[in-house]
């Protein structure tokens, strides 16, 4: 062509000779990214370094790396965006993990209902539409499970307790979902709260045990006795007080200085005299605590002491005191206490009905799903190189398509009409500074056009040589 030898490339097999082909016999060695009217994707993937410019050294990385993962190399030179299965290099184990992720993506529709195949073949589509889908799937292989990915709606249900619980202890979760470290913590808690709840278990046939003292009651009642303690043993103090400073008040009883009305609410539950019971109910009792004492009366200390319990001795007291240690050291060991917010039906099921296992089957899918993702890359690229390297190379080491009418090279931009003549000629132009100052010594007449299209990002300019 034009006195120079080009090198012919004929079919897929052509492509192994550019390999060794001297690159001074290539018609270019180098060409913008933009110049070419071709799939971005497969440019992107060619333009290793991204730098914008495709080099004959990428070019001869990527057949290479095309016949490393391509058995079969008879359609290359037809285009096709799509690829047998049997045409996947199998023989490494990266071959084997391509097919292996080409048969995942087909395998809703490879198999007919008679177990035949009705598939063997994968196209660019497919899994664009596979890769495309992950971002709004159940499973997305990001290591990372919302309550959407479980079908059975009781898993559901505790992938929404995980993350919710999660939110509620710290801020490492998120809004989509958990993980599987966050699953595995959550029924770690549960069982450890449940393990915790069953220190309060009453035997069958007993009405209490050592830490719940007032059997089911207990908890209500202790909160009773935490509402009062610390004013009950001011009351006894005060007594024991006035007993050693022989019935003189001292300094700290609560007394307000003469004139100023006493505060009832930081006055002793009643009034204090040496050696004197604590009445709970009648009119000794200070009438700001007089309901929260009625309450004690009701739920401790008439549980503990019997009859009436109309007043209580110091004596007594200790013993209620005694009685609820066992219930506060439980309390003070409290573990999992982040789930207790749920229903502690919820949190014994979480803890024994075999979830985290459920969740980590859930999991697993989602891990292989990563690995064919990131498989599903590698399966797009090989077929973007089946459906157009063999003619970016032909449009790199020699320009058949220039001088063919049938069909355009990858860097032309398409035909002008100007008054009523053809240009079929149209290159895109990067920097029209510098494509003037270069044109000026061409002897050709070149046209810029600036070709705008429905949208502004649309916009290009192409050099349009009039020609014989």
């Amino acid at each position: 062509m034009g006195r120079a030898y080009q090198a012919v490339i004929e079919g897929g097999d052509d492509l192994s000779s550019i390999l060794t082909l001297d690159e001074a016999l290539w018609v270019a060695t180098s060409a913008p990214v933009n110049a070419f009217n071709c799939d971005p994707l497969f440019l992107s993937a060619v333009d290793e370094d991204g730098n914008g410019r495709i080099t004959s050294g990428e070019i001869k990385r990527a057949v290479k790396w095309l016949f490393d993962r391509l058995a079969d190399r008879s359609e290359l030179a037809g285009g096709k965006a799509e690829i047998p299965l049997s045409a996947i290099r199998t023989e490494d184990e990266t071959g084997r993990e391509l097919l292996k992720a080409a048969r995942y993506i087909l395998k809703e529709r490879e198999v007919n209902e008679r177990g035949e195949r009705r598939k063997e073949t994968i196209s660019l589509s497919e899994v664009s539409a596979f890769m495309d889908g992950l971002s709004s799937g159940p499973l997305r292989g990001e290591g990372v499970l919302a309550p959407e990915a479980a079908h059975d709606p009781e898993l559901a249900e505790f992938l929404t307790d995980v993350r919710s619980t999660v939110t509620k202890t710290a801020e490492t979760g998120t809004s989509q979902g958990v993980t599987f470290e966050e699953v595995k913590k959550f029924v770690g808690l549960c069982r450890a709260y449940l393990e915790w709840r069953n220190e309060r278990r009453i035997p069958s046939g007993r009405a209490s045990t050592e830490i719940m003292p007032l059997g089911p009651a207990t908890p209500e009642g202790y909160a009773k006795f935490k509402d009062l303690a610390e004013r009950i043993d001011s009351f006894f103090k005060a007594c024991r007080e006035l007993e050693f400073f022989g019935g003189e008040s001292p300094v700290g009883l609560g007394r307000k200085a003469e004139g100023e009305i006493p505060d009832l609410a930081a006055a002793p539950l009643s009034k204090p005299e040496p050696g004197a019971p604590l009445p709970l109910s009648g009119p000794e009792v200070n009438p700001v605590y007089r309901p929260s004492l009625a309450a004690f009366r009701e739920e401790v200390a008439k549980p503990f002491l019997g009859g009436d319990a109309e007043e209580m001795s110091e004596e007594q007291w200790s013993r209620i005191k005694t009685a609820f240690e066992p219930y506060a050291e439980h309390l003070a060991r409290k573990r999992g206490a982040e789930v207790e917010w749920l229903p502690f039906e919820k949190v014994e099921k979480y803890a024994t009905g075999g979830f985290e296992e459920e969740a980590e089957r859930l999991f697993a899918a989602d891990r292989e799903l990563l690995q064919i993702k990131g498989r599903a890359e590698e399966l797009r690229k090989l077929i973007l190189f089946h459906a157009h390297l063999y003619r970016l190379v032909n449009n790199f080491v020699s320009f058949p398509d220039l001088y063919a009418t049938d069909r355009r090279a990858l860097f032309e931009r398409g035909s002008a009409v100007i008054d009523g003549r053809w240009f079929n000629l149209a290159v895109p132009v990067e920097d029209l500074r510098t494509h003037v100052e270069r044109a000026r010594s061409s002897n050709l007449l070149v046209l810029y056009l600036e070709v705008t299209g429905s949208r502004p990002e649309e916009k290009f300019t192409v050099a349009v040589p009039a020609t014989s």
